[in-house]
């Protein structure tokens, strides 16, 4: 297996040539320092060095057993289970060896070395060595997927100013990314989290029963334990209790049916779980930005 170096370029001229249509109807977007795509990754295996960009990818759909070998935050070896709404980064540079088990569809997030670079000068006080990220797999970090999603999101509306927005943005995932290397991310409760294979199981069981999972004792059953200590656990690992997990998945399902299919917005609904259209177009519109039907006009147009 010969190692690849892989540059930003490199990547925008992927997405140029590919784009990501046949996926999710998202044109490329190339910004000034900042460029996302969205795609299938399947089982394989990688040897590249990236040489002037950091790589954060989000799991939107399916999951994939990954070995990473690396300098990463727990050594120079990772195995994880890659689980939906989990949070993966490369750090420029760093030379990669990856073998990865299933597939999973990806949001992935380029961005240009010199936007990590100054984030890292301005937090560090002029000394940004003593802050040098390192990789990190199947991680749950609700505020960084917020702020990926909300990039996502402006690629899809395509206003004026979002090389601005998607510039800012990207400076908040540089901040929140390097204050890992400065001990100020939120601590851990207390309580053990779930592992990934007891979080997978609860979700692969949401998944097959999105219309109707039974609430919080079903979930719990799952793995066999008391409701308390489920969902202590639950959030713990993800950073979101099991019902906004549940509700998230809904949405996820309801964007994938509004792209692929021709159904009516009533049909999605009890098809997704919720109780009324009127739930879920609240619901969609708080997560998405705007009401399901507005939104399918937007990205078929």
């Amino acid at each position: 297996m010969t190692m690849q170096t892989v540059s930003r370029a490199d990547m925008v001229r992927w997405m140029s040539t590919h784009g990501s249509a046949a996926v999710e109807a998202l044109p490329c977007q190339n910004w000034g320092r900042v460029n996302i795509a969205i795609a299938d990754q399947a089982s394989g295996q990688m040897h590249a060095q990236i040489s002037n960009f950091h790589l954060l990818e989000l799991i939107c759909a399916g999951q994939q057993h990954t070995v990473m070998r690396c300098d990463t935050e727990e050594g120079d070896r990772l195995e994880k289970t890659l689980l939906p709404g989990s949070i993966g980064y490369l750090q420029e540079g760093v030379e990669n060896i990856q073998s990865g088990d299933g597939s999973a569809r990806i949001q992935q997030v380029y961005i240009d070395g010199t936007v990590f670079r100054n984030v890292a000068h301005s937090i560090a006080k002029g000394d940004p060595d003593k802050l040098q990220p390192q990789a990190f797999q199947g991680v749950f970090d609700p505020h960084v997927k917020k702020l990926m999603m909300t990039l996502l999101d402006e690629a899809r509306k395509g206003g004026p100013g979002g090389e601005l927005c998607a510039d800012l943005i990207a400076q908040q995932l540089a901040v929140a990314v390097l204050r890992r290397r400065m001990g100020t991310k939120e601590k851990k409760p207390k309580l053990h989290a779930l592992s990934d294979s007891e979080v997978a199981t609860v979700i692969a069981f949401m998944e097959e029963n999105l219309d109707d999972p039974g609430g919080l004792d079903c979930l719990a059953e799952t793995l066999k334990m008391d409701v308390f200590s489920f969902a202590r656990g639950f959030k713990a690992k993800t950073g979101q209790a099991p019902h906004q997990f549940l509700i998230e998945r809904r949405l996820m399902r309801v964007r994938d049916l509004l792209l692929h299919s021709n159904d009516r917005l009533v049909d999605i609904t009890y098809a997704t779980g919720f109780s009324n259209q009127a739930h879920m177009t609240t619901a969609f519109s708080k997560h998405f930005g705007m009401p399901p039907g507005a939104w399918r006009k937007m990205v078929r147009s």
